[in-house]
């Protein structure tokens, strides 16, 4: 007999019963509860933020404005970094560019199209990092929800509860709860 589960995701009281576990753990996980959690706050933020032009006049002005942007859009959507001083801001605004510009040259291609304008400047640009902070937020979100969970349990009992979760998706790894 395995370990008694107690809380679980959802704050239930789930005894024994792995089967119910692993599918609070898969609704939580779903694409309602992601696109809850994360991707209308994103969207929302999106929306509103304000360009001033579709591109930018300078390399200084680019960064300012993505700085601007990453500021508007952590207001919007609650997760403020702790140092929020606008190199911080900017430190981390460029890392998501790094990673949203990463198969197309990086910032210095996302420099470039907010300055040129090519593929939509400053649009493209933004979209793309709400794209990455989105990605970068549901890894975060998926990683922390099984961790709160699977961590205190004993080893078998994390063999089971795994195998029960990954048996609930199919081949094109979508959860059983959204197919």
């Amino acid at each position: 007999m395995t370990k008694k589960l107690t809380q679980g995701t959802s704050g239930g009281d789930y005894g024994n019963d792995l089967e119910a576990l692993a599918h609070d753990i898969l609704k939580k996980v779903s694409k309602k509860s992601i696109a809850t959690e994360m991707s209308l706050p994103l969207s929302r933020a999106r929306a509103t933020y304000v360009m001033t032009s579709i591109t930018v006049a300078s390399e200084e002005d680019f960064f300012e404005e993505v700085t601007r942007f990453y500021r508007h859009v952590s207001n919007v959507t609650g997760r403020i970094p702790a140092d929020t001083d606008n190199r911080s801001e900017l430190s981390e605004a460029r890392a998501i560019l790094e990673k949203a510009f990463a198969e197309s040259g990086g910032v210095t291609s996302a420099c470039s199209e907010g300055l040129h304008g090519t593929c939509g400047g400053m649009r493209f640009v933004f979209d793309a990092m709400i794209e990455q902070m989105a990605k970068d937020m549901m890894e975060e979100y998926v990683t922390t929800t099984l961790r709160q969970v699977i961590e205190p349990l004993d080893w078998a009992t994390r063999q089971d509860l795994i195998h029960r979760i990954v048996t609930k998706f199919d081949c094109l790894g979508r959860d059983a709860n959204d197919a």
